[in-house]
Protein backbone atom coordinates (compact mmCIF):
# COMPACT_ATOMS: atom_id res chain seq x y z
CA UNK A 1 0.00 0.00 0.00
CA UNK A 2 2.38 2.24 1.02
CA UNK A 3 4.55 1.73 -2.49
CA UNK A 4 1.11 2.55 -4.42
CA UNK A 5 1.29 6.20 -2.81
CA UNK A 6 4.62 6.75 -3.32
CA UNK A 7 4.09 5.56 -6.89
CA UNK A 8 1.03 8.24 -7.12
CA UNK A 9 3.31 10.57 -5.39
CA UNK A 10 6.15 10.32 -7.91
CA UNK A 11 4.08 10.71 -10.74
CA UNK A 12 2.17 13.62 -9.70
CA UNK A 13 5.39 15.17 -8.94
CA UNK A 14 7.01 14.37 -12.58
CA UNK A 15 3.56 15.69 -14.28
CA UNK A 16 3.74 18.57 -12.42
CA UNK A 17 7.32 19.19 -13.11
CA UNK A 18 6.29 18.86 -16.69
CA UNK A 19 3.65 21.19 -16.56
CA UNK A 20 6.03 23.80 -14.83
CA UNK A 21 8.74 23.39 -17.62
CA UNK A 22 6.54 23.60 -20.45
CA UNK A 23 4.43 26.17 -19.52
CA UNK A 24 7.10 29.01 -20.02
CA UNK A 25 7.77 27.76 -23.59
CA UNK A 26 3.88 28.25 -24.39
CA UNK A 27 3.45 31.64 -23.07
CA UNK A 28 6.58 32.67 -24.96
CA UNK A 29 4.85 31.04 -28.42
CA UNK A 30 1.71 33.04 -27.78
CA UNK A 31 3.93 36.30 -26.67
CA UNK A 32 5.94 35.31 -30.06
CA UNK A 33 3.16 35.39 -32.00
CA UNK A 34 1.22 38.13 -30.46
CA UNK A 35 4.39 40.31 -31.34
CA UNK A 36 4.68 39.19 -35.10
CA UNK A 37 0.84 40.16 -35.61
CA UNK A 38 1.70 43.67 -34.21
CA UNK A 39 4.97 44.00 -36.67
CA UNK A 40 3.13 42.60 -39.03
CA UNK A 41 0.41 45.52 -38.43
CA UNK A 42 2.73 48.05 -37.93
CA UNK A 43 3.75 47.18 -41.53
CA UNK A 44 1.10 46.85 -43.54
CA UNK A 45 -0.46 49.97 -42.35
CA UNK A 46 2.07 51.83 -43.94
CA UNK A 47 1.34 50.18 -47.34
CA UNK A 48 -2.07 51.61 -47.08
CA UNK A 49 -3.01 55.06 -48.93
CA UNK A 50 -5.62 56.16 -46.45
CA UNK A 51 -8.59 58.14 -47.25
CA UNK A 52 -8.75 60.92 -45.28
CA UNK A 53 -6.21 63.52 -44.63
CA UNK A 54 -5.74 63.32 -40.98
CA UNK A 55 -2.46 62.97 -39.17
CA UNK A 56 -3.48 60.49 -37.16
CA UNK A 57 -4.72 56.91 -38.55
CA UNK A 58 -6.78 55.58 -35.30
CA UNK A 59 -6.04 52.03 -34.61
CA UNK A 60 -8.83 50.44 -32.69
CA UNK A 61 -8.91 46.87 -30.58
CA UNK A 62 -10.68 45.61 -28.04
CA UNK A 63 -8.89 45.28 -24.26
CA UNK A 64 -9.61 41.44 -24.28
CA UNK A 65 -7.82 40.93 -27.61
CA UNK A 66 -4.76 38.58 -28.16
CA UNK A 67 -2.32 41.81 -29.13
CA UNK A 68 -3.39 44.28 -26.79
CA UNK A 69 -0.69 44.27 -24.12
CA UNK A 70 1.39 44.48 -27.82
CA UNK A 71 -0.64 46.90 -28.90
CA UNK A 72 1.71 49.65 -26.75
CA UNK A 73 4.51 49.96 -29.02
CA UNK A 74 2.53 51.05 -31.79
CA UNK A 75 1.40 53.97 -30.05
CA UNK A 76 2.24 56.65 -31.95
CA UNK A 77 4.29 54.96 -34.55
CA UNK A 78 5.35 56.84 -37.97
CA UNK A 79 3.63 55.67 -40.81
CA UNK A 80 4.61 58.14 -43.21
CA UNK A 81 3.48 61.61 -44.71
CA UNK A 82 4.15 62.78 -41.42
CA UNK A 83 1.47 60.22 -40.38
CA UNK A 84 1.25 58.65 -36.99
CA UNK A 85 -0.52 55.64 -35.52
CA UNK A 86 -3.19 56.38 -32.77
CA UNK A 87 -4.06 53.14 -30.62
CA UNK A 88 -7.22 53.25 -29.17
CA UNK A 89 -8.42 50.75 -26.68
CA UNK A 90 -12.23 49.82 -26.29
CA UNK A 91 -13.94 52.58 -28.93
CA UNK A 92 -17.65 52.79 -28.51
CA UNK A 93 -17.49 53.14 -32.28
CA UNK A 94 -15.57 51.22 -33.97
CA UNK A 95 -16.71 53.09 -37.20
CA UNK A 96 -14.84 56.13 -36.35
CA UNK A 97 -11.60 54.07 -36.53
CA UNK A 98 -9.43 53.94 -39.75
CA UNK A 99 -7.95 50.49 -38.34
CA UNK A 100 -9.79 47.61 -36.38
CA UNK A 101 -8.44 44.69 -35.29
CA UNK A 102 -10.61 41.56 -34.61
CA UNK A 103 -10.16 38.14 -32.52
CA UNK A 104 -12.19 35.56 -31.52
CA UNK A 105 -12.17 37.63 -28.26
CA UNK A 106 -13.03 40.86 -29.68
CA UNK A 107 -15.08 39.36 -32.69
CA UNK A 108 -18.34 40.10 -30.32
CA UNK A 109 -18.12 44.30 -30.51
CA UNK A 110 -18.20 43.69 -34.54
CA UNK A 111 -22.24 44.63 -35.40
CA UNK A 112 -21.90 45.70 -39.32
CA UNK A 113 -20.50 43.13 -41.50
CA UNK A 114 -18.10 45.83 -43.68
CA UNK A 115 -17.89 49.28 -43.45
CA UNK A 116 -15.81 51.15 -46.10
CA UNK A 117 -14.06 53.78 -44.12
CA UNK A 118 -12.39 51.10 -42.01
CA UNK A 119 -9.73 48.33 -42.72
CA UNK A 120 -10.64 45.69 -40.66
CA UNK A 121 -7.38 43.15 -40.08
CA UNK A 122 -8.16 39.87 -38.22
CA UNK A 123 -6.47 36.69 -37.52
CA UNK A 124 -9.43 34.84 -37.36
CA UNK A 125 -9.60 31.39 -39.34
CA UNK A 126 -12.67 32.65 -41.33
CA UNK A 127 -11.90 36.52 -41.43
CA UNK A 128 -12.29 37.32 -45.34
CA UNK A 129 -15.56 34.86 -45.80
CA UNK A 130 -16.35 37.30 -42.63
CA UNK A 131 -15.68 40.33 -44.71
CA UNK A 132 -12.98 41.32 -43.40
CA UNK A 133 -10.00 43.47 -45.42
CA UNK A 134 -6.80 41.13 -44.31
CA UNK A 135 -6.07 37.95 -42.47
CA UNK A 136 -3.11 37.32 -40.38
CA UNK A 137 -2.01 33.37 -41.02
CA UNK A 138 0.50 31.34 -39.25
CA UNK A 139 1.10 28.09 -40.65
CA UNK A 140 3.90 26.27 -40.06
CA UNK A 141 5.78 28.71 -37.37
CA UNK A 142 5.55 31.33 -40.36
CA UNK A 143 3.29 34.21 -40.46
CA UNK A 144 1.45 35.09 -43.73
CA UNK A 145 -1.42 37.49 -44.73
CA UNK A 146 -4.24 37.46 -47.36
CA UNK A 147 -5.87 40.16 -48.96
CA UNK A 148 -9.55 40.14 -49.38
CA UNK A 149 -8.94 41.96 -53.24
CA UNK A 150 -12.93 42.67 -54.06
CA UNK A 151 -13.20 44.44 -50.58
CA UNK A 152 -10.02 46.76 -50.85
CA UNK A 153 -11.46 47.33 -54.50
CA UNK A 154 -15.14 48.73 -53.19
CA UNK A 155 -13.61 50.66 -49.78
CA UNK A 156 -11.89 53.89 -49.23
CA UNK A 157 -8.24 52.24 -49.55
CA UNK A 158 -5.24 51.65 -51.66
CA UNK A 159 -3.46 48.82 -51.16
CA UNK A 160 0.24 49.12 -52.49
CA UNK A 161 1.04 46.98 -55.30
CA UNK A 162 4.33 45.88 -53.05
CA UNK A 163 1.69 44.82 -50.20
CA UNK A 164 -0.76 43.01 -52.94
CA UNK A 165 2.59 41.07 -54.13
CA UNK A 166 3.99 40.07 -50.19
CA UNK A 167 0.30 38.83 -49.61
CA UNK A 168 -0.62 35.25 -50.05
CA UNK A 169 -2.95 35.98 -52.24
CA UNK A 170 -1.59 38.39 -54.42
CA UNK A 171 -0.76 36.68 -57.56
CA UNK A 172 -3.76 36.62 -58.43
CA UNK A 173 -6.92 34.55 -56.23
Amino acid sequence: MHQKHSWRRSFRRIVLGLCSALLPEITQATDLSEKLKTVYIANIVKFVTWPSEAKQIRFCLYSNSNIHTQSASLINLPIGGKRRLQVISNPEDYTLCNLVYWDSRSIQYRNMPTHPSVLEISDMPDALILGMDIQLKIIDNKMSFSIAQPNMKSSNFRISSKLLRLSKNGRKP
